[in-house]
This record gives C-alpha cells, structure tokens and sequence, in this order.
C-alpha cells in the first residue's frame, strides 16, 4: 500500500504497519495549485500510471472512489480504465472483525450517552442549536470525530424533516426529532434517529422517563408483531406507557 501524504505530515502515518510506503502528495487540487492545476494533474497521473505498471501486473483497471475532472482525464490518458469503488468498499465493509465490531460498539456507547445527555438538557426554552451542540460536544469530548449533518427539529419544524438545527426556542409540549448522523470514536457512524416531547419543566430522573419507558415499550410491542397483525393493533395490544393515564407507546 502506498500512501500520498503531505511532507510534513508524514509522521501521522509511519507508524501503520499497514502503509508500505509514503510518497509526497503532488496536490493538484485548485485550492492548492491554483492555475497549475492541469500540470499538477499530469505528475499525478504519471506517478499512479508507473504505480500500476510496477504492480499491476499488466492490469490497466482502476478503482477510485473519488476524482476530480482533470485527474480522471490525465488518467485515461494514461491508457487507464476507471471504474466507481463505491460498491467494492460498500461490499468490503460488510465483513467486519471482531476488533472493528469492538469499535462500534464503543462508537455506539458514546452515541447513547450523547442522547441521554441531550434529553436531560431538554427544557423549555433552550435552543435546538443549544440542544444539539451536546450532542455535538459530547461525542468530540469522548473522542469522536464529526457529524455528517444537524438534523434536529422542534414544533412546527419537524414537518417537513430534513432541516438543519436551527435557533428556534423549543418549548413545552412541543416534539424535539433528530437523527444523530454521528462519526464517532475510530471513524464509526453511531446512526440513531430519536423522538422526545419536552417537558413543561426539569425532570427529575431524566434516565428513567427517557429510557425504561421506551425501552420496555418497544420490547413490549416486538412481541405482539406476528405476520398478519394489522398496524393500528400493535399498540393497543402493548397497553399504555408506565406512569401514563391515556397515550400508548408506538
């Protein structure tokens, strides 16, 4: 394997043994090279095409994952064929190790805590902003890495889906939706979409009221799932939340 890497920041990746070698990246990127792309693009492309003659074995096929105009043409210039390694990695990816499902079940304990952390945080008159910036800052705080979008609504705001964390007041009553879209620990999408209804004020046991109850709803409702089980009785079937007078879990 051989790594293209900034010069002076080799040092992030000698110690993968993994990584046969690491060469200096020749960056042909515009926001690096400017007008020089082009011939930027053309070193590039010489050094991948003398990189497949040494090990290619006479194999002119190349998977990328990504490239950019000018690279992909200086490569098929080159006598290269590209093709899309999206489905190879995707297909690659479902095989995982024991080491790698140990990281994300790592991945998914900061994502739960993130949630338990928000929904303690969920009073009348905080922000969405507010409110997902703890989710944000717990999984960074743990270790984790980024978000791939900010999804998290209130009110009104949760129809249509699909809008951004905004400064809107949340208030009491009204329902708070998100979707984590979490990269946490060691790279490993935490991926958890979750309903609360804010409170009118502080829980006093935040664990409790956002976790026994739903949990044991959901157990309770997976029993009464049968093939030819019409939806509308799944919840009926389940009974009524604990601690509540009137409203069934779905």
């Amino acid at each position: 394997m051989v790594l293209f890497e900034f010069d002076s920041s080799r040092h992030n990746s000698e110690h993968i043994e993994t990584i046969d070698e690491i060469r200096p990246a020749i960056p042909w990127l515009y926001f690096l090279a400017g007008p020089r792309v082009e011939e930027k693009a053309e070193r590039w492309a010489l050094e991948v095409a003398d990189l497949l003659t040494r090990h290619g074995a006479g194999n002119r096929r190349l998977a990328v994952d990504r490239c950019d105009p000018w690279g992909a043409e200086k490569l098929k210039a080159r006598g290269i064929q590209l093709f899309d390694a999206q489905p190879l990695m995707e297909q690659a990816r479902l095989i995982k190790s024991v080491q790698e499902i140990a990281s994300h079940r790592v991945s998914m304990d900061v994502c739960d805590l993130a949630i338990a952390r928000m929904c303690a945080s969920l009073v009348p008159g905080i922000t969405e902003n507010q409110l997902w910036s703890i989710m944000h800052g717990t999984n960074v705080a743990q270790g984790g890495e980024w978000a791939e979008s900010r999804l998290l609504n209130s009110g009104p705001r949760t129809n249509p889906w699909f809008q951004d964390a905004s400064d809107k007041l949340i208030a009491a009553g009204e329902m708070v939706c998100f979707d984590t879209d979490m990269v946490g620990p060691g790279g490993y999408l935490s991926d958890i979409s979750r309903s609360f209804i804010c409170p009118a004020r502080r829980r006093r046991r935040p664990s409790a009221t956002c976790w026994t109850s739903p949990r044991s709803k959901s157990v309770s409702i997976s029993t009464c799932c049968a093939r030819g089980c019409r939806f509308a009785s799944s919840p009926r079937a389940a009974g009524r939340c604990p601690g509540s007078s009137s409203t069934t879990a779905t």
